[in-house]
C-alpha cells in the first residue's frame, strides 16, 4: 500500500493551542502552549504538522509572524499554516521562515482571484486550500469564518475552480469536528470522486481504526487528525499522542 500522511492538526486561538467542537467557540478546550505541543511532536517524529489560527481573519487580524517564526525555528516537521493569510506579502513572509506550505480559506471568497496569483509567484507546491464543509438538504455547502458564514458555494463546483491552481486540498466536516464519532465517509466519497490533487480529510477521527479504513478505501493521500492525538483515554484527558507505528502496522506499510 502507498504510504498515507498522517498529520497532527493543531488550532491555535490568541496564540493558545485549542480544541474544537463542532467549532462552537463556546466550547473550547485549552490544549496547552503550541510551542510545547510542537517539541512534543517532534520528539514522537511527527511526519508533518497542519496549524491553524481560528481567530486571525474572525477577528480582521494578520498572522502573528512573530509566533509563526518561533513555531518554525524549533519544529524538525514540515509545517502547513493557515490563518489570516490575505495577501501575497503574507504568504511569502510566512513561507520565509521556513513554513513549507500556506493554507488559505476565507480569502478565496473575498478575492476571486487570489489562488491563481499564489500559485503563480510561489508555486502550487506552497499552497494549501482548507475548506470547511457542512451538509444542508443533503449538499455540502462551503463556510468560512470558523464555520459562521454560508458562502452558498457547493463543494462540487468549488472543486472544479481550485483544482486548475492548488497544490492540496483539505477538507474538514463541521458535523464531525471534535466528536470523535469517526469520519464523514459520504463527504470523502463525494469530494474522493471529482478531485485531480492531492487531498487531506479532516474531522471526527475518533480512534485509530477511523484512520485504518479511510485510508485502505480510499486513494487519498493524507488524513489529519485533532482530538485523536491530543486526547487520550475514556475521559479524554489532554495528552499529545502520536502512535505512528501502530498505524503502519495496522496499514502493513
Amino acid at each position: 500500500m502507498e504510504i498515507k500522511r498522517i498529520i497532527p492538526i493543531l488550532t491555535i486561538l490568541n496564540d493558545d493551542l485549542v480544541k474544537t467542537k463542532f467549532f462552537n467557540q463556546n466550547n473550547l478546550t485549552y490544549i496547552g502552549d503550541i510551542l510545547n505541543a510542537v517539541r512534543i511532536f517532534n520528539d514522537k517524529n511527527a511526519e508533518e504538522i497542519i496549524i491553524n489560527d481560528i481567530g486571525a481573519t474572525v477577528n480582521n487580524k494578520k498572522p502573528n509572524f512573530s509566533l509563526i517564526k518561533k513555531i518554525s525555528s524549533i519544529s524538525r516537521m514540515p509545517i502547513s499554516y493557515g490563518g489570516g493569510i490575505k495577501s501575497l506579502e503574507d504568504a511569502k513572509k510566512i513561507l520565509s521562515y521556513g513554513i513549507e506550505k500556506i493554507s488559505i480559506s476565507s480569502a478565496l471568497f473575498e478575492n476571486d482571484n487570489i489562488l491563481e496569483e499564489f500559485v503563480s509567484e510561489i508555486g502550487s507546491q506552497s499552497v494549501a486550500v482548507t475548506i470547511d464543509l457542512k451538509m444542508i438538504n443533503d449538499d455540502y455547502f462551503i463556510f468560512t469564518n470558523n464555520g459562521k458564514t454560508n458562502t452558498k458555494v457547493i463543494l462540487n463546483e468549488f472543486i472544479k475552480k481550485i483544482s486548475k491552481f492548488a497544490g492540496e486540498l483539505v477538507i474538514n466536516s463541521i458535523d464531525n469536528d471534535g466528536s470523535m464519532n469517526g469520519p464523514d465517509e459520504r463527504m470523502i466519497s463525494n469530494i474522493h470522486r471529482e478531485l485531480q490533487i492531492p487531498l487531506v480529510v479532516t474531522g471526527g477521527f475518533g480512534k485509530i481504526d477511523d484512520i485504518i479504513n479511510i485510508c485502505k478505501k480510499y486513494d487519498i493521500i493524507g488524513v489529519a487528525c485533532g482530538s485523536l492525538f491530543v486526547y487520550k483515554g475514556n475521559n479524554n484527558a489532554v495528552l499529545i499522542n502520536y502512535p505512528i507505528n501502530e498505524i503502519r502496522r495496522k496499514l502493513d506499510i
